[in-house]
């Protein structure tokens, strides 16, 4: 009897400590995209900040210019698109020539995106969809346009999928009539999705469906599909809407149930279980403990 009993004895430490890191692990599945979430909206705000100092008054001169450096940039664009030369050194060379006429520090965000249907508030966007970029938010596709209010742009702003980039991961979710709202360069446009694609990036074709359309004032936006496997991009495209309108409709929240807060609940289930099972440790020790009084 007392070998079984120093056998547990020998066990319950083992039992405790297993039972403490699956309890942690579960915890800190279930806390991430809630923490990083938290750390999305205040890089976010430092974003916003970083916009609000390098503002410009509006009908100044300064602000002249980099209207006239964001049309001309847009223009060598539709150039390169229509003559399929957006790849290439000189192709990437020439645009960033522009890019620095109106944006003289690539890691301060161009703009912002708000997606009301998914909860997206403030999400930053920067040029280039390189790893920073997709870091620290969304990134605008070097060979797209910039937003800026004008028909014959595409805006193709594009995130990372999955736990890492909780917010843009939603985008799957939007339906059509939904609003997105993007703020570049202190001027705020509303699109209206229109419809959606999924593509492979491995087809040259692919690029494109992020050309600029004649007389369409279009913005996209992108992530990998399907989930924890990415092979594909999904892309959701948007029509410049009259902005007063947009902001008195009704807005259909559409991530409320999604597989990440459906996960977040059945996670519940694994911590209910390591708490049965601290539990009958406790209750099991204390027996040992009445026997060997």
């Amino acid at each position: 009897m007392k070998s079984e009993n120093s056998t547990q004895q020998k066990r319950s430490p083992i039992l405790l400590a297993v039972s403490l890191v699956l309890l942690l692990l579960a915890a800190g599945l279930l806390l991430y995209p809630y923490l990083r979430t938290t750390q999305q909206m205040t890089a976010n705000q430092k974003a916003a900040l970083i916009v609000e100092k390098n503002a410009t008054p509006k009908k100044s001169a300064s602000e002249k210019r980099r209207q006239q450096a964001i049309n001309q940039y847009n223009q060598l664009v539709v150039q390169q698109q229509q003559a399929n030369q957006i790849g290439g050194t000189n192709a990437s060379r020439d645009r960033l020539a522009l890019v620095k006429k109106f944006q003289p520090q690539l890691h301060h965000p161009l703009g912002f995106v708000t997606v009301p249907a998914i909860k997206m508030s403030s999400m930053p966007f920067y040029y280039g969809d390189d790893d920073w970029a997709l870091t620290h938010g969304a990134g605008l596709l070097p060979w797209t346009s910039i937003p800026n209010g004008r028909r014959g742009t595409l805006a193709e702003i594009t995130g990372h999928t999955g736990m890492s980039q909780v917010f843009f991961d939603n985008i799957r979710y939007l339906k059509k009539g939904d609003l997105i709202y993007v703020t570049a360069f202190d001027q705020e446009f509303a699109y209206k999705v229109t419809g959606r694609v999924v593509l492979d990036p491995n087809q040259p074709s692919s690029i494109r469906t992020s050309y600029a359309q004649k007389n369409q004032d279009q913005i996209a936006l992108m992530t990998c599909t399907p989930r924890f496997i990415n092979n594909r991009r999904l892309v959701i495209y948007a029509r410049r809407t009259k902005l007063k309108q947009a902001k008195h409709r009704p807005v259909q929240i559409r991530s409320q149930w999604t597989p990440e807060s459906i996960m977040a609940l059945l996670s519940i289930i694994p911590l209910l279980a390591i708490i049965v099972i601290l539990w009958l440790w406790w209750r099991n020790r204390r027996k040992d403990r009445d026997q060997d009084e």
